[in-house]
C-alpha cells in the first residue's frame, strides 16, 4: 500500500471495550507498539501516516473527541464529520461481528457430532497468522479435527455475570488480559457440549 494511498492508518491501540467497567482491557505491548515498529521497519514517511492514539474502551462521544483532536486538522475534516465516520464504522463493525456469530452458529449446528470440533482461542495476530500458529488449522484438519476460531462465537452468552455457567478455574491474577476471558469461554463452551473433565 506504500505510495498507493494518500494515508496509511496505523493507530496506536491502547485498550478495548470490556464486559466489566472495572476491567482495563489493555492490548498487549506488541499491539500498542505496532505502528512504531512498522513505521521504522519500512522507513515510512510520517507525513503519509495517520497514527492516532486510540482508547477503544471510551464511549463513542469521547472516542470521537479523541480522534477529532488528532485527525481533524490533518484530514481537513470537521469534528462532526469524524464523529459521523466513527459511528458509521462502529455500526459496520457490529454488523460484521453479528454475521460472524451467525456463521459460527451455522457451523456448529451443521457439524457432525461424530467429528471433533475445537474452538481455538487467542489473539487475532496469533490465530490468523500461519507463521505464528504453525499452520494449526491445516494440522488439525490432517488429523480429522475441525477448528473454529473463537471470534465466531458470541462469548457474551458464556461470560455474562447472569449466566448460569459452570464453575471455572480461577485466573484472577490475569484480570486485565485476554487469558481469563478465553479460559472462561473455553470451559463454559465445553460444558454446553457435554464435555466432562476426567
Amino acid at each position: 500500500l506504500i505510495g498507493k494511498t494518500r494515508y496509511l492508518f496505523l493507530p496506536s491501540l491502547v485498550n478495548m471495550s470490556t464486559q466489566e467497567d472495572s476491567e482495563m482491557g489493555y492490548y498487549c505491548p506488541l499491539v500498542q507498539a505496532n505502528q512504531y515498529m512498522v513505521r521504522n521497519a519500512l522507513d515510512l514517511d510520517t507525513a503519509s501516516i495517520l497514527s492516532p492514539i486510540v482508547h477503544l474502551k471510551y464511549d463513542t462521544p469521547t472516542l470521537a473527541i479523541e480522534l477529532g483532536d488528532q485527525l481533524a486538522r490533518k484530514l481537513g475534516r470537521s469534528r462532526s464529520e469524524i464523529n459521523q465516520a466513527l459511528e458509521y464504522g462502529l455500526k459496520r463493525q457490529d454488523r460484521f461481528e453479528k454475521d460472524m456469530y451467525g456463521k459460527g452458529q451455522e457451523i456448529m449446528e451443521s457439524h457432525s457430532p461424530d467429528r471433533p470440533l475445537v474452538v481455538v482461542t487467542g489473539r487475532s495476530y496469533n490465530l490468523y497468522d500461519e507463521r505464528l500458529n504453525l499452520r494449526l488449522g491445516q494440522n488439525l484438519a490432517k488429523i480429522g479435527v475441525a477448528g473454529l476460531p473463537m471470534d465466531f462465537i458470541d462469548a457474551s452468552a458464556f461470560i455474562s455475570p447472569t449466566s448460569a455457567a459452570v464453575q471455572t478455574p480461577s485466573l484472577s491474577t490475569f484480570t486485565n488480559t485476554s487469558w481469563e476471558t478465553n479460559h472462561i469461554l473455553f470451559w463454559n463452551w465445553m460444558s454446553t457440549v457435554g464435555w466432562q473433565a476426567s
